[in-house]
């Protein structure tokens, strides 16, 4: 067989070879690809916490295993609306009593750091803190409620205290309830037996305005809020 026919065979073969290999193959890809990516490691984030259990505060307080004490709060006697901000519900959370309102008491004006401190019997292996920023139930409630600009958060393990700043942002309408990520440093192995939040500056909220007349109809209410805080740990194998 002349060279040039050889080869030409070759080729012709190889095409036919190549294409039913592609055909037999092309249904199968996809699901391959899904099974692969299952193995592949993706890192877990507040929209996706994948891998990791959430700490049920109010539990662990009932329980004992933890405490949690704050600079103030406006429910604080009545209701301890500060376990709010760990019930699962963005439009209920966390509000100190400091107040930016022009008529608010001197005694409760801003500035002022508000603070949350959760400390726990044991060390817990926190990966990953959220954040819902704000009175997230509606709309107006959001936008006429202060809130939270830049929060530090300091982790202790028993031996160093480690600090962290994280610049938090005000949401658009359809994203509001939207966890926000808190920096921390590389988890520890053994873990935190406390966490402290500090909210240092914030967002000032805005007056609803009547969408007819364009009049003011409910002030900003000076308050600031944490609708939700939320501690994930690695889950138990």
């Amino acid at each position: 067989m002349p060279e040039m026919v050889r080869q030409l065979v070759v080729t012709v073969v190889g095409s036919i070879v190549g294409v039913g290999i592609a055909v037999v193959s092309g249904p199968v890809i996809p699901f391959f690809n899904e099974a692969l990516s299952r193995w592949q490691y993706v890192a877990p984030t507040c929209g996706d916490p994948r891998g990791l259990e959430l700490l049920d505060i109010g539990a662990m307080q009932s329980k004992k295993e933890a405490t949690v004490a704050v600079s103030s709060d406006i429910s604080l006697g009545k209701t301890r609306g500060m376990l709010f901000a760990f019930d699962g519900r963005p439009g209920s959370g966390w509000v100190p009593t400091t107040s930016t309102a022009d008529d608010a008491d001197e005694s409760v004006r801003f500035p002022k750091d508000d603070w949350m401190e959760l400390t726990f019997t044991s060390p817990q292996p926190i990966v990953l803190v959220c954040a819902v920023n704000g009175k997230a139930s509606d709309w107006d409630s959001y936008i006429r409620a202060d809130r939270a600009r830049t929060v530090e958060v300091s982790f202790g393990d028993g031996e160093q205290k480690v600090l962290r700043k994280t610049s938090l942002r005000t949401l658009p309408q359809h994203e509001l309830q939207d966890r926000q990520e808190l920096k921390m440093p590389d988890p520890k192995a053994r873990g935190y037996d406390r966490v402290k939040l500090t909210v240092l500056d914030r967002y000032l909220g805005s007056p609803v305005e009547d969408p007819n007349t364009g009049e003011a109809v409910d002030p900003p209410t000076g308050l600031v809020m944490l609708g939700e805080v939320e501690l994930w740990v690695k889950a138990e194998k």
